[in-house]
C-alpha cells in the first residue's frame, strides 16, 4: 500500500490490480478489527461527503465488520450525501436540525459574555446565519472585532445604522473580514489555507520562506484568534482550520502568490525526498 519495496523479503506479488486493492481492504479492516483486542474504542470519521470511491467502499467494509466487535464508529456528514451503508441493520442515521432562534441567541450571548447586543445587529445574525452554529461562532466574532459596537457594562450599543459590510453575508465573508484586521499574519493563514484544511508547520514554513520560529509565532495569533487549532501532541502534529472544510478552505485565488509558493515547496519536498 506505502509501494515499499518488498519482494526480497516475501517475494512477488502475483495480483491483479483488482485482487491488490481487494486484499489491502481485507487487510486494512482487520487492522480496525485487531484494536478491539485491547478493549471498546471509538472510530470518529468526519466529512464523509468528501470520501473517494476506494475509502467509501473500505467504510462500508469497515462498518459491516465493526457489528461483531466492541467498536462504535461516529461518521459526519452533509445531508445530500448518500452513504452506501445506510442500510445495514446495526447503523443509526442521526438528522441534526439547523439551530433554532433561542439557540442562536444562546450561542450569542455566550459568545459576548452575557451581554445584549443591539436588536439590529441580533436580527442580522439570525437573519445570515440560517441556524449554523459555526456560522453563528464566526458572524459573531466578527461583528465583535469590527470596531462598530461599543462595549458597555451590560451590553453593547451602537451609534446610527449598522454599516453594510459590519455583518457579512457569507462565512468566508467573514474569516475574510477578521484577517483582514490582522494584517501581519494574514499572508501565513492565506499560504495555509491553500495547503488545505490540514497542514503543517513544516510545509507552512518551506511555502511561506520563513523559518518555522517565525511561522509558529503567526500561527499562535490565529490560534488566540481561534481561527486555527492545534492538537499540541507532538511537534509533528497538524494544525486545522477552524472553519474550513474540504474545498471550501482557500482564502486566495489558485493564481495567487500563495497558491504558487505551496507548489514551489512541495515539489522541493518531493524531489528532495
Amino acid at each position: 500500500m506505502l509501494s515499499i519495496p518488498a519482494e526480497d523479503r516475501y517475494g512477488p506479488l502475483e495480483l491483479s490490480p483488482d485482487e491488490l486493492k481487494q486484499a489491502t481492504l481485507t487487510a486494512l479492516v482487520d487492522q480496525l478489527a485487531a484494536y478491539e483486542s485491547g478493549g471498546p474504542f471509538l472510530l470518529i470519521v468526519e466529512d464523509a461527503h468528501w470520501m473517494d470511491p476506494t475509502t467509501l467502499e473500505l467504510m462500508d467494509l469497515a462498518l459491516q465488520a465493526v457489528s461483531e466487535h466492541r467498536v462504535l464508529a461516529v461518521m459526519t456528514y452533509r445531508p445530500e450525501f448518500e452513504a452506501p451503508w445506510s442500510g445495514h441493520a446495526h447503523v443509526t442515521s442521526l438528522s441534526l436540525n439547523r439551530l433554532a432562534r433561542n439557540q442562536i441567541t444562546d450561542i450569542v450571548h455566550d459568545l459576548t459574555d452575557g451581554k445584549a447586543l443591539p436588536d439590529k445587529v441580533m436580527e442580522q445574525i439570525l437573519e445570515r446565519t440560517d441556524g449554523v452554529p459555526l456560522f453563528v461562532e464566526e458572524l459573531t466574532k466578527t461583528v465583535l472585532e469590527s470596531g462598530v459596537l461599543t462595549e458597555k457594562e451590560s451590553e453593547f450599543s451602537m451609534e446610527g445604522t449598522l454599516p453594510p459590510p459590519a455583518v457579512p453575508a457569507t462565512l468566508q465573508d467573514s474569516l475574510t473580514a477578521r484577517l483582514d484586521r490582522m494584517a501581519p499574519v494574514r499572508e501565513v493563514a492565506q499560504i495555509a489555507s491553500v495547503i488545505g484544511r490540514e497542514f503543517s508547520l513544516a510545509l507552512l514554513a518551506a511555502a511561506a520562506e520563513r523559518s518555522e520560529e517565525d511561522i509558529a509565532g503567526a500561527l499562535d495569533q490565529l490560534v488566540t484568534a481561534e481561527l486555527v487549532f492545534s492538537p499540541r501532541r507532538a511537534a509533528t502534529s497538524k494544525l486545522q482550520f477552524q472553519a474550513c472544510s474540504g474545498a471550501g478552505c482557500c482564502l486566495c485565488e489558485p493564481a495567487d502568490q500563495p497558491a504558487q509558493a505551496v507548489a514551489r515547496a512541495v515539489s522541493r519536498s518531493h524531489f528532495r525526498a
